[in-house]
């Protein structure tokens, strides 16, 4: 089997073929213009465009083309004897139709006028294949223009939002800075007051005269007109069994000083007294009684928290004066104000627990 192709003379080994039937010669498909579907049909009975030419020539002296060697002298001389004209040399005649129809290039014509309804189904195919891929395409391209636009929404909503957290996030602040100069003001207000607790309640009782008494037991000498007003804090609180006055938890008593330096006397005389109780103030049992500076809600709140906090990391100290309050780790190192909440939140993330609490001292 000849490896060569029959019409470009190039090897047929790593394209497709198919072989003349005739002359057995192998033809690239692209050489013919023979597509796969093509060859499958016609495999069994293909010719080579060299064999069909073969075929529908009836006599070979009409070929357009000698052969080499045609002695052509030759016939001259048997025509003039014969007394004929000689006809004219077939190399400088004009082409036959029937010739021209038989050459390599009316072949190839002819292949491809057979072949031409499966190109242009093919292509049909083809240009309705890109026309889906071309909706296709105009489809993803909205999608995404769709996206891209929630995408913008969501940056925009995203950016409001941003813009709201700083707002609210400042709101916040400047809440947290009111609140703590409005308990700031209202501490200042109370500096005149002092609260004593552990008083049991009575009815038509005389406040006054309590408070007068509790600074005669400290030591100190005070007037009625030294008090500005005296007064229970809170509601009155009444027991749900028996309807009575509760004395296990009495209300504090509230007493304003005109004068802040009396305030002084009598809270740092209740501190040099340890263990004062009513006997001798109220008619009821002895029990213990407190003196200390009256604060807010928020600084009683702190108050507790810090003296928690504090006993827990080992701190000594902690105190309360002017409404401020106070802390010291032990003797000998500076005293620490705490004003609000993250002040000990700072301050105690820090600390780790010791176990020196037994010596912990408190003073309000």
């Amino acid at each position: 089997m000849n490896p060569f192709c029959g019409g470009c003379k190039q090897a047929t080994e790593t394209e497709r073929t198919i072989k003349c039937t005739i002359c057995e010669a192998n033809y690239h498909q692209i050489c013919v213009s023979l597509t796969v579907s093509d060859c499958v049909k016609v495999k069994d009975s293909w010719k080579c465009p060299k064999c069909r030419v073969k075929g529908r020539k009836s006599d070979n002296t009409i070929t357009p083309i000698l052969a080499a060697g045609t002695d052509t002298t030759h016939s001259a001389c048997a025509s003039s004897a014969t007394g004929t004209p000689l006809p004219e040399p077939v190399s400088h005649q004009r082409p036959l139709k029937r010739a021209a129809s038989g050459s390599p290039l009316a072949d190839i014509n002819e292949e491809l006028d057979s072949s031409s309804p499966s190109i242009f189904s093919e292509l049909r195919l083809l240009r309705k294949d890109i026309a889906e891929m071309k909706s296709t395409l105009l489809h993803l391209s909205e999608g995404i223009d769709k996206c891209n636009n929630r995408l913008d929404s969501y940056e925009c909503r995203i950016k409001t939002l941003e813009e709201q957290d700083m707002t609210i996030s400042s709101l916040h602040v400047t809440v947290a800075q009111l609140k703590e100069q409005l308990n700031s003001q209202a501490q200042a207000q109370m500096k005149n007051e002092i609260e004593i607790m552990g008083i049991s309640e009575e009815h038509g009782e005389n406040l006054i005269h309590i408070a007068m008494s509790t600074a005669t037991k400290v030591g100190i000498d005070l007037a009625a007109n030294d008090i500005d007003w005296v007064a229970r804090a809170g509601q009155r609180k009444i027991s749900t069994v028996n309807s009575n006055l509760d004395s296990k938890f009495p209300r504090p008593i509230i007493v304003r000083l005109l004068r802040k330096q009396k305030r002084d006397e009598m809270l740092q005389a209740a501190k040099s007294r340890r263990n004062l109780s009513s006997e001798g103030i109220v008619n009821a049992g002895s029990a213990l009684v407190f003196v200390n500076e009256h604060l807010t809600k928020a600084n009683r709140l702190l108050f507790r928290e810090a003296r928690g906090k504090s006993k827990e990391s080992g701190f000594k100290f902690c105190w309360v004066r002017n409404g401020a309050i106070l802390l010291r780790q032990a003797e000998g190192k500076p005293a620490m104000v705490i004003r609000c909440t993250s002040d000990l939140e700072r301050l105690f993330g820090s600390i780790q627990p010791t176990p020196e609490d037994s010596n912990f001292s408190a003073h309000h």
